[in-house]
Parts: structure tokens; sequence; C-alpha cells
């Protein structure tokens, strides 16, 4: 689990994220935390049923970079969203990420806080060089978040625009 001054981000394990799927008012029980008011969406439900559950108990592969990891708010002891990686760092070195942040949380800093904190324990755990992540060039919000992130515009793909942040930068 990282912590940060207003966050836990914690990686769940094969049946958490059944639970969070199938259950997720067994998953709220059995972490102690309440749900976002938000229901999950169908797409990241296709992720977790189709992208982490085939691989997150695959012994030879390191779940942490194959499993969601909910952003829960101290405070109020509730998830805020979640965020995770697209597979496990290349051979080069670069690790592919994702996120997401329930509407009722959004515009508080909390995404900031915790890709922010990622890297971190990227940088301290894990040999990977740089951080990228793809959002769509309409969707502002996310664009103004990877910047303020320390991001920098990589290249344009498909309408889509492609950020990379190098690990050797401060945050």
């Amino acid at each position: 689990m990282i912590e940060t001054t207003r966050l836990y981000i914690r990686p769940l394990t094969a049946a958490e994220l059944e639970q969070y799927v199938l259950h997720p008012e067994q998953l709220s029980e059995n972490l102690e935390i309440k749900l976002s008011t938000n229901p999950i969406d169908n797409e990241l439900k296709d992720a977790i049923i189709n992208g982490f559950l085939p691989v997150v108990n695959d012994k030879n592969k390191n779940y942490l970079f194959h499993t969601l990891w909910i952003i829960v708010e101290k405070q109020s002891n509730t998830i805020t969203g979640g965020i995770c990686f697209h597979d496990e760092p290349s051979k080069s070195g670069e690790v592919e990420i994702g996120y997401g942040t329930d509407e009722a949380f959004r515009n508080k800093g909390y995404m900031t806080e915790a890709i922010k904190a990622l890297i971190n324990w990227c940088k301290e755990n894990y040999a990977i060089k740089s951080v990228i992540a793809e959002t769509a060039s309409s969707n502002f919000a996310s664009v103004k978040l990877l910047k303020n992130c320390s991001f920098t515009q990589d290249e344009i793909k498909d309408n889509n625009l492609i950020f990379r942040y190098n690990i050797d930068k401060m945050l």
C-alpha cells in the first residue's frame, strides 16, 4: 500500500478484484471502506474481468502491474477512483498507467496526488525509466492532470495524446 497525506492507494488481490465487480458491498465490508456512489462502469468491469483477472494470479508475473489500485480518501474512508498499470515495465524501463476519478471527487487534486505517489513508488522499487499515459485530445481535464504531474506530450496517435514522465525528474 502507498500512503500520502490524504490518500491510501492499495492494490487489489484477485479475490478483491472479483468482489469489486461482483459483490462490491462485500469488498467494502472486508476492507472496511466506503464505496463510491458511482457504480463501476462497463469499461472498468471489462478491464477487470478480461484484463486483470486472467493474469493477476500468474506466478510468472508481478501482480502489482496487473491489478487495479484503489484510491481511498482517508478522511471519508471512501474510494475516490482507481489507477493501474497496463503491463509490467518494458525492457527499456517504460510502463503505462491508466486512471479514473469518481465524479464526486474530481477537481480536488486526488488523482494528481495518487499519480505522483505511484511514480515515487516506481522510482523507489523498480528500475522504471519512464511512465506514459494516453488520453483523448478532447479530455481537457486529463491533459491538465498530466501536465500538473510534469508529464510532457510525447506524440499524437489516433486523436489521442501520449504523455511521458521521465523518472529522473523530481516531483
